[in-house]
């Protein structure tokens, strides 16, 4: 793994629990998910947008349209889901139901992108989702946590967001990086902009803003712009799954931002769970 890869994965660890933290903390003031969703898309779009007009607009091919509709739909959607999940449940524990991800984006990725896994790498990936157990049930798993709102919500959003990885890397390998992160931004935001006319009783656009509320959804986006370039970066190295297991080194964050300011409890279990999880990571990098 080449240095700027390593930094590219480490800020992905570090900025995704931080956007969670700002995005629970608006939610606990009673700001609805469906705009905070919006409003952080919006202002990475007109940013990017913004970097088109400069760098030049590029020449769409069907394939790279197609891609960029799908990517944008189940980002926007997925990303709402899981806004609207951190409404009901503990960071802590959102953020380890997140080892699913890799698992699914893995499936998807075998027909989409041909990325077959090896075997040497496989029971890292699987790993990590064996250590949630530890963390979402408090020790023994059963199908009744589908019945918990936040465990629902987090599923959806987790299979949602995997698959929009695949959708990702494939935009990848049709463009760059920049185009890529570019096309993610507009097109979330515009289908995000959807999601709240068609799901919400709240305007998308306010005639005036809370200064408090402003300066949040900036910090988030922000958070949200570094996580998705870094993320862009990774796939461009390695295969989703690979890189989406690695990213749940990011669940001791949560596991610590959700003690730390939101006084959340269990936290043995938890740190148990996390440690099976980073063991399956390691197991990737070193083999």
């Amino acid at each position: 793994m080449g240095i700027l890869t390593a930094l590219a994965l480490a800020s992905r660890i570090i900025a995704n629990p931080l956007a969670n933290l700002i995005q629970k903390k608006l939610s606990v003031q009673g700001k609805a998910s469906l705009k905070i969703n919006f409003h952080t898309y919006l202002i990475l779009a007109i940013l990017s947008f913004g970097f088109l007009m400069w760098r030049g607009l590029p020449i769409m091919s069907s394939d790279l349209f197609f891609f960029t509709l799908l990517t944008g739909i189940f980002g926007a959607i997925g990303n709402g889901l899981l806004v609207k999940s951190l409404e009901h449940g503990e960071l802590s524990v959102m953020g380890p139901i997140n080892s699913y991800k890799p698992i699914v984006a893995m499936v998807v990725a075998i027909f989409l992108l041909s990325e077959v896994p090896t075997l040497d790498k496989v029971p890292g990936v699987f790993l990590t989702v064996f250590g949630s157990y530890y963390i979402i049930d408090k020790g023994d798993f059963h199908w009744r946590l589908f019945a918990r709102k936040d465990i629902q919500y987090r599923f959806l959003s987790m299979i949602f967001t995997a698959t929009e990885a695949v959708f990702l890397k494939k935009l990848i390998q049709l463009s760059d990086v920049y185009i890529t992160f570019s096309a993610w931004a507009i097109a979330g935001a515009f289908f995000a902009f959807v999601y709240q006319i068609t799901y919400s009783k709240e305007k998308a656009i306010e005639s005036k803003f809370e200064l408090n509320y402003l300066s949040k959804i900036g910090m988030i986006a922000l958070a949200v712009l570094a996580m998705q370039f870094t993320t862009i970066y990774v796939f461009e190295t390695m295969q989703v799954a690979y890189a989406l297991a690695l990213f749940q080194l990011s669940v001791l964050v949560s596991i610590l931002l959700g003690v730390f300011f939101f006084h959340e409890k269990n936290l043995k279990r938890k740190i148990l769970g996390s440690v099976i999880m980073i063991l399956g990571s390691l197991i990737i990098l070193l083999n």
